[in-house]
């Protein structure tokens, strides 16, 4: 599953719930991508099955080597099935972002909404949330009295899309991979002057091998 940036939610047990929750939305979003190309599954897909990279290929920055794209877009499916958390790889948070942008796009064309409320443990992650913007009031010698509103603010945000990108990315990073290939971006002086992590060697995400036996 997705690690998120920290400080999401101070209280850990309502961070540990959000962070599975937004790796599930994208998950799903994820594994209908694959199942428009292969409705019997992903185990019929192979990493170098031309068709299913052209098909995903929108996905990626338009300079992606194509030899490379089956094996990241499955590898981006695993990190989200896995139970223990990582921080995605910087073309992993472009395809990430890819897919939002496409979702959104598609749910503003048929008229879907793009929240989708938490289906458990939504009230204890509201009541942490509540607490917080009573401590936050507190500090500015404000009412407390708007903490809940400003906590539904901050669950609507959560819960809404259209936010992510603010909320759940480490940064816009990924957007260098419009401009740089993953090569050029990893020896360049924007790699170690911002701090990007961008390593010269192949993707940190082990795919499971009954998918492409």
């Amino acid at each position: 599953m997705l690690k998120l940036p920290e400080g999401l939610i101070e209280d850990k047990k309502a961070n540990d719930i959000v962070e599975k929750y937004i790796s599930q939305r994208i998950y799903r979003i994820v594994k209908d991508v694959i199942m428009k190309y292969a409705f019997s599954g992903i185990e019929n897909i192979r990493m170098d099955d031309e068709d299913f990279i052209e098909f995903v290929s929108i996905y990626f920055p338009l300079h992606y080597p194509k030899c490379k794209i089956g094996e990241t877009f499955l590898g981006f499916y695993a990190l989200l099935e896995a139970k223990d958390k990582f921080v995605p790889e910087l073309v992993m948070e472009y395809i990430m972002a890819s897919l939002i942008e496409s979702f959104m796009a598609e749910a503003d064309k048929i008229g879907l909404s793009t929240v989708e409320k938490m289906e458990t443990d939504r009230e204890y992650v509201l009541s942490m949330l509540i607490e917080e913007c009573k401590a936050v009031l507190f500090e500015l010698g404000e009412s407390m009295a708007g903490a809940s509103a400003m906590a539904e603010e901050r669950l609507n945000a959560i819960e809404d899309i259209r936010e992510y990108e603010d909320i759940y990315f480490w940064d816009t990073d990924y957007q260098f991979l419009n401009v740089y290939t993953e090569e050029e971006l990893s020896v360049s002086l924007l790699n170690t002057e911002l701090g990007i992590g961008l390593k010269p060697r192949g993707n940190l995400y082990v795919i499971p091998k009954e998918w492409y036996q």
